[in-house]
């Protein structure tokens, strides 16, 4: 694919009329096709310095059938995991699906908009799970993002959530239970992004 179709993706997507389909397996092509819009995609966002990380591949075939599952994305800060979710994954689904995704911060679930952004939004994307405070309702605390996951996980609209974090699986279980970490792992391809080398934020220049 043409380097500039890549850019033409990326800067036009939330511009194009949407278009309604039924199914939710949704596939980006073939593997080859898949690596070659996600790397054209991640290049566009941060140069020519990108860096292919091994667990990127677990992306890529994930794209050649998403099998009606979402995304989460988990690792140490600074490992693409925002670009991928936020930048690349919409952007794709957009140019290929006619599918709105907009990606929105954690914290915005404890804001009193948000059931209705919720309701509205068959694909949800929320960027570093784990920051957002707990919601305190005249002294009753709560973690909101438990209910966002059982709202998903039962509708009946073929819902599907795109999710960063840096939490482990471990921390997960501990913060919002074993039962939201197993409808995680039923709703979502789960990717856990590794570089010895640590951050590339410095190499991108975030």
């Amino acid at each position: 694919m043409e380097a500039e179709l890549i850019g033409d993706i990326m800067n036009e997507y939330d511009k194009l009329e949407a278009r309604e389909r039924d199914d939710s397996w949704f596939s980006f092509g073939t593997e080859a096709e898949c690596r070659e819009l996600f790397i054209g995609a991640f290049k566009h966002e941060v140069g020519n310095d990108f860096k292919m990380l091994p667990d990127y591949e677990k992306v890529i075939k994930w794209m050649t059938n998403t099998q009606g599952t979402g995304l989460l994305l988990a690792g140490d800060c600074g490992l693409g995991k925002t670009v991928i979710a936020c930048k690349i994954i919409p952007a794709l689904f957009h140019w290929k699906f006619g599918k709105n995704i907009h990606p929105k911060k954690a914290s915005i679930i404890v804001e009193p908009d948000f059931p209705i952004f919720l309701k509205r939004s068959r694909f949800l994307c929320l960027d570093d799970i784990g920051t957002e405070p707990k919601k305190n309702d005249y002294g009753q605390v709560s973690e909101m993002f438990c209910d966002i996951v059982e709202h998903v996980y039962s509708s009946p609209l073929n819902k599907a959530l795109f999710l960063t974090t840096n939490m482990s699986s471990v921390q997960i279980k501990e913060r919002y239970g074993e039962r939201i970490l197993d409808r995680l792992g039923s709703m979502c391809c789960i990717v856990k992004v590794n570089n010895p080398e640590g951050s590339l934020r410095k190499r991108y220049q975030f």
